[in-house]
């Protein structure tokens, strides 16, 4: 296998640590990239987050993971769900109910950048995106490192890397 594959088995199977990263995590201090081009029951929701600001695959992951769930379950970046809680109750919280929830259809392997490329520009395009702005996103991520890590019906959950960011995508039909 390869480190991308190896290093997010690894933080998804140890819901411990992976939940005591998240749980340090105040997205306020980051500045992510996010295309919601979902129109039921097809779509792309992409969220990326430059390099500069993580250390690592499981920190990107983390981090991205806990934007994506404050993005599905509309709450307020600005007003964190466990601003009343301790970090420990916050971490516990994430390792019993969130993690688990978000990782029910687990399946982590690696996925082709071409695939990526091409599958989220058919929906996009479907959805009536912006056609120089699909052909920005085939560009910059037609050599993407990339895993997938959910089986979701009809689409697919991946993670990955460019050049410059790491991100998180769903994309395809009737993903929830």
């Amino acid at each position: 296998m390869n480190r991308l594959v190896d290093s997010i088995t690894a933080l998804i199977h140890d819901t411990d640590y992976f939940a005591e990263i998240a749980s340090k995590v105040d997205l306020r201090k980051y500045l992510f990239d996010e295309i919601d081009s979902f129109v039921y029951p097809v779509g792309v929701y992409y969220l990326s987050i430059n390099k500069s600001y993580v250390d690592d695959y499981q920190q990107a992951y983390s981090i991205l993971f806990l934007k994506s769930l404050y993005y599905e379950y509309d709450w307020n970046v600005e007003e964190p769900v466990h601003a009343s809680i301790t970090e420990e109750k916050w971490a516990e919280i994430l390792k019993t109910i969130w993690i688990p929830k978000q990782h029910k259809k687990l399946h982590i392997k690696q996925y082709s950048s071409l695939e990526l490329s091409n599958e989220a520009a058919v929906w996009l395009e479907h959805n009536k995106f912006p056609q120089e702005q699909i052909e920005q996103f085939r560009a910059q991520h037609s050599e993407a490192n990339v895993i997938e890590v959910l089986d979701i019906y009809a689409g697919h959950h991946c993670f990955g890397e460019t050049e410059n960011v790491f991100f998180i995508t769903e994309f395809g039909c009737g993903y929830d």
